[in-house]
C-alpha cells in the first residue's frame, strides 16, 4: 500500500483537496453548524477553485506520466509506435474516466499494435493488488508487461499505476502490481461474459463508445493521429476469432 500510496503527491493533494470540497458542500447542503456552514458566494468560490485545481493537478499528473512512459521505453525496438499508442489510448482512459475496461482496452491496443507490426501477446487472467486478486487483462511485448487499464479499475482499492515495459509510471519503479496469479476462485460475471464472445469484431462493435462503431472508432482515432488509415471495415472480418491467451 505504502509504496502506490505515497508515490504521487500530486495525486494525495487532489484527492485531499476534493475531500474537503465535498466536506463544504455537505454541510452547507445539510445547513449543519449554522454559524460555520460557507455562504453561497463563498462555496462558489471554493467550487472554482477547487475544479482548477483538479484541472491543473491531472494535467501535471498526465505530463509526469508521459514523461516516465517516455523513459521506460527509451532505446526499445518500435519505441515511437508504442508511445503513441499507449499515449493516446491512455489520455482516452483519463478524459472519458474509462473505468473497468480492461477486456475492451487490451483489445484495442492488441490491434493497434498488430497493425503496426508490433508483436504483442494479449494475456487474460488474474492479477493482485496487495492483497486483492481480480480478473484482468494485460499485454506482454517481448514477455515486458504493459497494462494501463489498472489505473482505472472498478474498485478503487484496485488501482495502481499505468504499467509500461514493467514499469509504474507513476512512481517510475517496477510495478508491485502481481500478474499471471492463481487465486482459485471463479472468473467475475463480466469476464464470463467477455470470454462467451468468439469473434473479436463483434464484441468491440457491441461497445457504448460509439453508436455504429464500438471501440473500432477509438482504434481509427488513434491510428489517424499517428498517421496511418485503417479500413475499419476489413478488420472487422479480419478479427474473427478470439486473439488473447488465458494464464
Amino acid at each position: 500500500m505504502k509504496n502506490r500510496t505515497t508515490a504521487n503527491s500530486g495525486y494525495n493533494k487532489l484527492r485531499h483537496y476534493v475531500q474537503n470540497c465535498t466536506i463544504n458542500f455537505h454541510n452547507f447542503v445539510l445547513g449543519h453548524r449554522k454559524n460555520s456552514a460557507p455562504k453561497l458566494p463563498q462555496l462558489l468560490v471554493a467550487a472554482g477553485r477547487c475544479e482548477q485545481f483538479i484541472q491543473t493537478e491531472i494535467q501535471n499528473m498526465t505530463q509526469n506520466m508521459k514523461q516516465n512512459l517516455n523513459t521506460a521505453i527509451s532505446g526499445i525496438q518500435n519505441e515511437k509506435n508504442i508511445n503513441g499508442i499507449f499515449s493516446n489510448v491512455l489520455d482516452i482512459m483519463i478524459n472519458a474516466d474509462w473505468k473497468g475496461a480492461c477486456h475492451e482496452s487490451c483489445a484495442a491496443l492488441h490491434i493497434l499494435l498488430n497493425e503496426f507490426g508490433i508483436s504483442n501477446v494479449w494475456l487474460v487472467g488474474e492479477a493482485k493488488v496487495n492483497e486483492g486478486f481480480f480478473d484482468h487483462s494485460w499485454i506482454e511485448i517481448d514477455s515486458n508487461v504493459y497494462d494501463i487499464a489498472i489505473f482505472k479499475p472498478l474498485k478503487e482499492i484496485l488501482k495502481n499505476g499505468p504499467v509500461i515495459n514493467g514499469i509504474d509510471i507513476i512512481t517510475n519503479q517496477p510495478t508491485t502490481t502481481q500478474y499471471g496469479v492463481k487465486s482459485g476462485l471463479p472468473d467475475h460475471a463480466m469476464t464470463e461474459v467477455f470470454k462467451s464472445f468468439t469473434n473479436l469484431g463483434e464484441y468491440l462493435l457491441g461497445s457504448p463508445m460509439h453508436p455504429t462503431l464500438g471501440t473500432w472508432k477509438m482504434i481509427d482515432y488513434v491510428a489517424q493521429k499517428l498517421g496511418k488509415k485503417l479500413d475499419i471495415s476489413t478488420l472487422i472480418k479480419k478479427y474473427n476469432s478470439q486473439y488473447y491467451t488465458v494464464v
